[in-house]
């Protein structure tokens, strides 16, 4: 049992809630393949062991009665409850709305909710949540979903009660990752392989301290470049080359569109140089893949290009990059398992400009796990 579960465990049972359901939902950090999810695009995250831990059982006050360790408590009706639409809560309160227009929301609800995810990071707290909370309440009902499913529910609650027009890889590299392999999901098919990480590999999340919101606008923006493009060209970009980019009138969209597509590119060329040990290479991808996001899709920021910097230059740092939705947060690393204490060194060093404020380091964890308590 994780630390986050033992603690949401003993907070729901303090509150004198029945515990009958756990779930423990992975957050995750994005490989290669960074805004290309809604452009039917190819894509490789993996799932981190920082995870959010729900606690759920139902309630004899016939109430819905739920609880966050860092955000409070909101109780009441079903109908008072989904009308919360503050802050953290609107993932929670989507949620169950999608889950009451699938049939399977209980008359009444209690739910204790944890999270060891650094907020705002870029690692899909949100995602986690909302699959989280899916997953606890569907158990407790006898509900049984399968990944995709469970994945398209959550991205409902983000496009439909949130705001933010997001493709599908968050919600899927929570749910159907495996221990020690990223994966490998194409976003148009949702067919996904799992690409093993060798162990002489490790992945290292480089926390800039600083954040972002994706619901502020300049997320749509990009989202709406790439289909302005999309429309000109007359195809996806998934299936659009480089020669197609003359037929792209403005030069913002066009240079979004590039990232596009050299970007579904190298995720075919990762997953080919893991599985052929060209670990150089890979390094090298992830390195073409930050000066994209930096000058086509200008979705990366001081702090991200500085510790991006530093990470390139640190003993033992094959490659790494900016990863998540962009304008603050996280970049990602890929190093050699042998160097990682002179890596951490030299980027917790103060001769760096951008230190980075915290370091994760970690080999993939495995997808949402569902616990029976009682």
């Amino acid at each position: 049992m994780t630390n986050a579960v033992e603690r949401a465990l003993r907070l729901h049972e303090s509150r004198q809630c029945a515990a009958e359901v756990g779930v423990v939902t992975p957050s995750r950090v994005n490989i290669i393949g960074e805004h290309v999810d809604y452009n039917d695009g190819i894509v490789m995250p993996m799932a981190l062991p920082m995870a959010t831990a729900i606690i759920a059982g139902g309630n004899t006050a016939g109430r819905y009665d739920i609880h966050s360790e860092g955000f409070g408590t909101v109780v009441g009706s079903f109908e008072e409850v989904s009308a919360t639409s503050e802050g953290w809560f609107r993932h929670i309160a989507g949620s169950l709305r999608v889950l009451r227009d699938r049939g399977t929301l209980p008359d009444s609800l209690s739910l204790t909710i944890t999270s060891d995810i650094p907020q705002g990071a870029g690692l899909s707290s949100s995602a986690s949540l909302c699959v989280g909370v899916i997953s606890a309440v569907s158990e407790l009902v006898g509900d049984e979903i399968e990944h995709v499913t469970l994945a398209r529910l959550a991205q409902r609650v983000e496009h439909e009660h949130v705001g933010v027009p997001c493709g599908i890889m968050d919600q899927l590299a929570v749910t159907a990752t495996v221990e020690g392999c990223a994966l490998l999901l194409d976003c148009r098919t949702l067919n996904f392989e799992h690409v093993r990480l060798p162990n002489e590999l490790m992945v290292a999340v480089l926390d800039t301290g600083t954040r972002r919101r994706l619901d502020t606008g300049e997320y749509a923006k990009r989202r709406a470049s790439c289909e302005r493009a999309a429309a000109e060209i007359g195809m996806s970009l998934r299936d659009s080359a480089l020669s197609d980019l003359t037929r792209v009138s403005d030069d913002i969209d066009r240079r979004r569109a590039r990232h596009v597509i050299t970007e579904i590119r190298r995720v075919e060329r990762v997953a080919r140089a893991l599985h052929d040990g060209a670990y150089d290479t890979v390094g090298e991808l992830l390195n073409e893949s930050h000066d994209s996001l930096q000058h086509d899709f200008e979705v990366s920021g001081v702090a991200l290009d500085r510790v991006v910097d530093n990470a390139q230059r640190a003993p033992g740092c094959l490659g790494a990059r900016m990863t998540g939705g962009g304008f603050a947060g996280c970049a990602v690393a890929l190093v050699h398992r042998s160097a990682i204490d002179d890596f951490t060194s030299y980027m917790a060093s103060d001769r760096n400009e951008q230190r980075a404020s915290a370091i994760y380091i970690h080999h993939p964890a495995g997808g949402v796990n569902t616990l029976r308590l009682g």
